[in-house]
């Protein structure tokens, strides 16, 4: 059953690989009709990414496009025929929302850009998500979530202080960024039911990056200190860190913040003559002997499993969590009451779990209704149901081969 919360929002995605994907996946599973339309002559690249069912690559195949994709309908429809058109106007008319994140420039080509579509559709809301926006001495470049989150100044910080370059950290802009792409959705669709008006949303990877940062950028410009790379150190707690516990790769983080957090982890971990000891019995003295402190943790905490000390920090109050794997994650109590888990039954991908959604609706949660479809699953359907185009004619285009 579709979920509520959003149900009668119609949107069109003519995204791909992430950051358009994931935004129009929040707004499927809470209830939104999204339609993906791809081409067999430009697949999403992430159909192209393993792991594949039983290692066998395939365009329908690939588990990781099924994790962006759920409960959204799949159309095929070539932009580059020039019968085209007609199709992608149809559906212009028909939406609420059309988002796309190709380089700035891409969606003109196929009179798709905004001036055109307002045209057609005078209160559409259209999001670009794009590597730098749309305008700006960068905003032509080429890029994907790993050069912004470079850019952004991500691995200045990540890495270990005596390492000769820094860490990369992943696509973490292609991540963050479609949730202030949902917000700025919202925010005009609620613009809109109260003027009537549709708008164009321009979002950056690159600045919502940067948003994450601001700590940094202003201890810059307050204290001409550029920060750098420190581990698993913060300036705010001690100790703070990661510690191997007993087991292949098992680990726990502790992070202690506060002199009544120190005397209860001193406590718990059988060292009550820490809190008076010279070399740690003040912040700034655990701060000093940071190495000498992470020692001593480390020999406590070898002898143990990271779920017992998991479960005897945080009774003591003490925050601490596990470094946990994918079969901790599956087989987590916390997920698995949350639901964050979603099954999926996919005809071609094969049984798997998918990812849910953070946030918990008391009245009207997102849900799981439709798997992520297969390339062009749906385009009979939504020609012939949802744009309400005669049979002959969508018999006619597909066989120009406007659907391939």
């Amino acid at each position: 059953m579709t979920p509520e919360a959003l149900k009668g929002l119609k949107v069109v995605d003519f995204s791909w690989i992430i950051a358009g994907p994931l935004t129009t996946r929040v707004l499927a599973n809470y209830g939104a009709t999204v339609i993906k339309v791809e081409s067999t002559l430009r697949l999403d690249a992430e159909r192209a990414n393993p792991p594949f069912r039983n290692g066998i690559p395939g365009v329908n195949t690939s588990a990781y496009f099924t994790i962006y994709n759920t409960n959204k309908l799949g159309m095929g429809l070539n932009l580059k025929h020039p019968k085209a058109k007609q199709v992608s106007m149809e559906l212009v008319k028909w939406c609420d929302v059309m988002i796309e994140n190709y380089t700035p420039g891409v969606m003109a080509k196929f009179g798709l850009d905004y001036e055109s579509v307002k045209k057609i559709k005078p209160d559409i809301i259209m999001v670009s998500s794009s590597s730098y926006g749309q305008d700006g001495p960068y905003a032509n470049l080429p890029g994907l979530g790993h050069h912004t989150s470079a850019m952004a100044g991500f691995p200045h910080f990540t890495g270990w202080p005596d390492a000769h370059f820094p860490q990369r950290i992943g696509a973490y802009c292609d991540i963050i960024t479609p949730y202030y792409s949902v917000a700025a959705i919202l925010a005009a669709l609620s613009r809109r039911r109260k003027t009537g008006q549709g708008c164009y949303i321009d979002i950056g990877l690159y600045e919502s990056g940067v948003t994450f940062l601001a700590p940094a950028m202003l201890e810059y410009q307050l204290n001409n200190n550029l920060g750098g790379r420190r581990g698993n150190r913060d300036d705010n707690a001690v100790p703070h860190g990661v510690f191997q516990c007993q087991g292949n790769e098992r680990w726990l983080a502790i992070a202690v913040g506060s002199e009544e957090e120190w005397q209860a982890f001193c406590k718990v971990s059988g060292h009550p003559e820490w809190t008076i000891d010279s070399h740690f019995a003040t912040f700034a003295a655990r701060k000093k002997n940071e190495d000498m402190l992470e020692r001593l943790i480390s020999e406590w905490t070898k002898d143990h499993t990271s779920e017992d000390l998991f479960t005897l920090l945080n009774k003591a109050g003490v925050k601490a969590g596990m470094v946990q794997s994918a079969p901790d994650l599956l087989n987590d109590p916390q997920m698995q009451h949350r639901n964050f888990w979603w099954f999926q039954d996919h005809p071609e991908a094969g049984p798997h779990h998918v990812i849910g959604e953070g946030a918990v609706l008391s009245k009207t949660p997102a849900e799981q209704y439709m798997n992520s479809p297969c390339l062009g699953e749906h385009t009979s359907q939504i020609c012939t149901e949802i744009l309400k185009m005669p049979e002959e004619q969508f018999v006619d285009l597909l066989a120009d081969g406007v659907f391939e």
